[in-house]
């Protein structure tokens, strides 16, 4: 089942409005002014030059934006307001940003972050922690599936600017006309026409930035009247920045141990999958639906050097099975992929191959088992009322539900960092039940898609592949 995407969506309005995108775009590349003298002209607005200078390699923000709805006589329509926190910094080396915006859909309050570093390469990449707890990262996508530039797509306005850019006056110092709309962008991604940004200046030292957007006309829906009506639009913007040339970001470090009894027995669970012999009966399934077993799918490993996928549990004809095995025409000991042929009744060589295919070939034994083993308990919390472990943690769970999953058979959600599930069931004697990893993300027509796909272990280091399978 499909739920409605939880995307900014302001219904009310007829025509689309001059609004920034309140869903975290990341990736979206920012104008940067050319040929622009960087060096500061202190002259007597010295509160100013020095708020300018420290601002330059780091700042921590926070700022309100208000909607403003207006009906022709003055009064309120609307409103609404997001709150945004973000911390930047762009000093060479240590360059990392984090953000995060909240507003309220339907009384909710919904909150979008985002955490990237900058890469040796230059790219905006996500750390996170693999299976064995330990920090990893790697380059983070925009929606069209390209590497973000970190110099591009983050840009610290304060670079930019200038005390010659502003003219003093009774609120502060105003930004010049020419640089006003690209302070906005780059500052908070707003993409609606500027009508001025003030430096508020208290006691000497600047306090504030305020941002004031143009007034739009614009015709909504009111359905007090059930008709339409013409309305005023425009954004006021409140920006308080702190910690400017000291601002921190916390790095991800490794998850400590929390409760080394529970702990404790979970490794030894794990330990008993080391033999690499078992046998997987995996569901795959809508979060939200009844579980239909029928369609079940099951892996037989048999600690040696053969794996084989039955595709459904119910379906002995081997058609659609796939048979991981070694080949003795090839001198290596690897396992190679074959199909049956129901023409010869025998299994060949699955030759032609697709590079995106997961049934890749030719592999080890070893990287077709799930990578249980060496895999840090750290990263797991107890559920006591549900007696289950779960991974908690965001940075881990993202990334983390290929290794749970056959080595032939990775997920490319889990690819992208859209894990949100990683669990595991054990039985009253302490043995693995289950382990069950999940995924979510919109899809084209902004419906959120959430699914499960949950292994249940049987004939641990007893398996062997089906006698039926060789008939």
């Amino acid at each position: 089942m499909k739920k409605k995407s939880k995307l900014i969506l302001l219904a009310s309005l007829l025509f689309s409005l001059p609004s920034c995108n309140k869903k975290i775009e990341p990736g979206v590349y920012k104008v940067i002014l050319p040929n622009v003298d960087k060096s500061l002209a202190k002259e007597e607005s010295e509160s100013l030059y020095f708020f300018l200078l420290t601002a330059r390699e780091s700042y921590t923000l926070k700022a309100k934006e208000k909607e403003n709805i207006l009906r022709l006589d003055g009064s309120t329509f609307s409103s609404k307001e997001y709150l945004y926190n973000r911390k930047l910094i762009t000093q060479k080396g240590k360059e990392r940003v984090y953000e995060d915006i909240t507003y309220s859909i339907d009384d909710e309050s919904v909150t979008e972050k985002l955490s990237y570093v900058k890469d040796k390469n230059g790219y905006a990449a996500k750390e996170y922690l693999d299976y064995q707890n330990t920090i990893q990262s790697k380059p983070a996508l925009n929606s069209s599936n390209n590497k973000i530039i970190f110099d591009r797509a983050f840009v610290n306005p304060f670079v930019f600017l200038n005390v010659t850019d502003f003219t003093k006056d009774e609120e502060g110092y105003k930004l010049s006309e020419e640089k006003q709309n690209f302070f906005a962008n780059n500052i908070l991604d707003l993409t609606y026409r500027i009508k001025s940004v003030h430096f508020i200046s208290k006691d000497n030292k600047i306090s504030s930035i305020k941002i004031k957007s143009q007034t739009y006309d614009r015709v909504v829906e009111d359905k007090n009247i059930s008709g339409y009506i013409k309305v005023k639009l425009n954004y006021d913007v409140t920006i308080l920045l702190s910690d400017l040339n000291s601002t921190l970001i916390d790095a991800l470090a490794p998850l400590p141990s929390r409760n080394k009894a529970k702990e404790d027995i979970l490794k030894t669970a794990l330990k008993g999958l080391e033999s690499k012999n078992y046998t997987i009966i995996m569901n795959e399934h809508d979060r939200d639906a009844t579980i239909n077993h029928d369609y079940d799918n099951v892996w037989y490993f048999d600690g040696e050097d053969e794996v084989y996928h039955q595709q459904n549990i119910n379906d002995k004809t081997r058609s659609y099975d796939l048979y991981y095995k070694k080949d003795a025409s090839f001198a290596d000991d690897k396992l190679r992929l074959f199909s049956f042929n129901k023409v010869t009744s025998k299994w060949e060589y699955f030759k032609t191959i697709s590079p995106q295919s997961y049934n890749v070939s030719p592999k080890e034994y070893s990287e077709f088992p799930l990578k249980t083993e060496g895999c840090a308990v750290e990263l797991f919390s107890y559920d006591e009322e549900n007696d289950v472990y779960k991974v908690e943690s965001k940075d881990a769970y993202q990334y983390l539900g290929n290794s749970f999953l056959p080595g032939c058979y990775p997920i490319a959600y889990f690819t992208k960092g859209q894990g949100d599930k990683v669990e595991i069931k054990l039985k009253s004697d302490n043995t693995i039940k289950s382990i069950t990893v999940g995924f979510s993300y919109y899809d084209k027509e902004n419906f959120l898609i959430e699914r499960d796909i949950t292994m249940s272990f049987v004939n641990i280091s007893t398996t062997s592949i089906p006698d039926w399978v060789n008939k």
